[in-house]
């Protein structure tokens, strides 16, 4: 049996697959939202994602088009006219046939991003866990524990049902190590920085880290270690 999708069908699952790929980069994502500009006109957008960085908010809005033909300079000027109206800087089409020269041309004079099925295919990739570092026929949990868990003691077992929920979140850790030595007024100044890092392995955020700073001058040492935050 051979399934056919429509063209709704197919256009909904390139923005979900949009939608995944900028949530696993650490964004909030919001697909097929409806937005008012400042003259209470609405726009819809495909996705909007956002993500609170140190300078300040980062939204992108991605208008994403399952098409046959290459979309056009029309389909890119609609799309700025869209962002301007929002007040969004950033903006990325998605074709899955590719743009005109045109388009392209005039999207690199508006700083739009264009990107084809083959563009968002490798972005995709880049995201996903080599399989080489996959671990195949491993939990974080022991059958033992299962067996613990579950109501075999109970005369009445049969009106129970054990579901478990396992959520297993993977982190890196590295070492880190800094050195360097200047020379000011005549004077030997050594810098030293080390510590360890913790990160996210699905977001790549620092969750925590421990920092040992070191400055020296003539033999007069001064020490800073600094711990901060915990692994959730």
């Amino acid at each position: 049996m051979i399934l056919e999708f429509s063209v709704k069908e197919k256009g909904n699952f390139l923005e979900d697959s949009v939608t995944d790929y900028f949530r696993h980069l650490g964004f909030n994502v919001q697909c097929r939202v409806r937005l008012r500009d400042r003259r209470d006109v609405s726009h819809e957008i495909d996705v909007l994602a956002s993500k609170e960085e140190v300078f300040g908010t980062v939204t992108v809005a991605v208008e994403c088009k399952y098409v046959k033909s290459p979309i056009g300079i029309k389909e890119i000027r609609n799309f700025h006219d869209k962002l301007m109206a929002l007040g969004i800087t950033k903006g990325i089409f998605i074709s899955t046939a590719g743009f005109t020269s045109d388009a392209i041309s005039h999207a690199r004079s508006m700083g739009i991003e264009l990107w084809d099925l083959k563009t968002l295919q490798e972005k995709i990739n880049e995201i996903r866990i080599p399989e080489k570092d996959i671990i195949y026929d491993a939990l974080p949990v022991t059958s033992s524990l299962l067996e613990i868990a579950s109501p075999d003691h109970l005369t009445n077992k049969h009106l129970f049902t054990v579901t478990y929920n396992l959520n297993f979140k993977p982190f890196y850790f590295f070492d880190y190590h800094c050195f360097s030595q200047h020379t000011v007024a005549g004077n030997a100044i050594i810098l030293e920085s080390k510590g360890q890092v913790i990160v996210d392995a699905a977001s790549g955020q620092i969750v925590d880290l421990q920092v040992f700073s070191r400055a020296q001058e003539h033999k007069i040492e001064v020490f800073v270690l600094d711990w901060r935050g915990t692994i959730p």
